[in-house]
């Protein structure tokens, strides 16, 4: 199958590297990106020409989506698909007739490779011929795929912005509040998400606000105040969701 790929960034870079053995074009504004990711998979790079293909996958800021699938006119039959979560089928043209969705929900940085063999797949397609072109890539790439709607993948994709974002939000706040690297809290780390995993984390939560020790509380508080006062009321706002959340009736 004959894919270009229309985009330069994280994810897109991620896909170009999995698909590599079928890009046949990149398609990027972006010259130094779209030339990098173009000589990746031995393909030529285009800041606007759209080569041949059967699939092209739009991998762009979801704001973006709408306007660059408006730019191109793409080939009657060709199928067509963004990458994001929350945006709808609709968030792509009209005018084209294949349109589809291949979500990849895993988070993604450039130079870093991932394993897709182990990422979750959302696949949907607003004809047949669309749904069977990404389900087809999708398992070729993945052990996990599904077929998902948008209001589905939104809920996931909001999910996954609490999973992800926000608990690397926390990665930071701890290593800033503690003036340490992150790596001195490896074992805590890893034993904390392997445990929410095991048990649920409705299940696991432990700590002073579960407690209710709100003198400990207090004093974390007044630490946060004289260091990182922007931290201090998200402590306290986590502290009390912990406790009226997940506290032992």
């Amino acid at each position: 199958m004959r894919i270009v790929i229309i985009g330069s960034g994280a994810v897109a870079e991620a896909f170009a590297d999995a698909l590599k053995g079928n890009i046949t074009g990149i398609v990027a504004r972006n010259a130094e990106r779209g030339k990098l990711l173009a000589e990746m998979c031995g393909c030529e790079w285009n800041a606007d020409r759209l080569p041949e293909a059967d699939l092209y996958i739009i991998s762009v800021s979801d704001r973006a989506i709408g306007e660059v699938s408006e730019q191109f006119v793409f080939p009657a039959d060709a199928v067509v698909a963004h990458t994001a979560g929350c945006p709808t089928l609709d968030a792509l043209s009209s005018r084209i007739t294949h349109r589809a969705v291949l979500y990849p929900m895993q988070t993604f940085t450039r130079g870093r490779r991932v394993d897709f063999g182990q990422i979750p797949l959302f696949v949907e397609g607003a004809t047949p011929h669309a749904l069977a072109t990404v389900r087809s890539i999708a398992e070729g790439l993945s052990q996990k795929v599904e077929q998902a709607d948008s209001a589905k993948r939104s809920r996931l994709h909001l999910g996954a912005t609490w999973v992800c974002n926000f608990v690397n939000m926390m990665f930071v706040a701890g290593s800033d509040a503690a003036a340490t690297p992150l790596t001195t809290y490896e074992a805590l780390i890893k034993e904390c998400v392997a445990k929410a995993l095991a048990l649920d984390p409705h299940n696991t939560q432990t700590g002073v606000a579960i407690r209710g020790d709100k003198e400990m509380q207090q004093r974390h508080a007044e630490m946060l105040r004289q260091s990182h006062p922007q931290y201090e009321e998200l402590y306290k706002l986590l502290s009390k969701t912990i406790w009226e959340t997940l506290r032992k009736i």
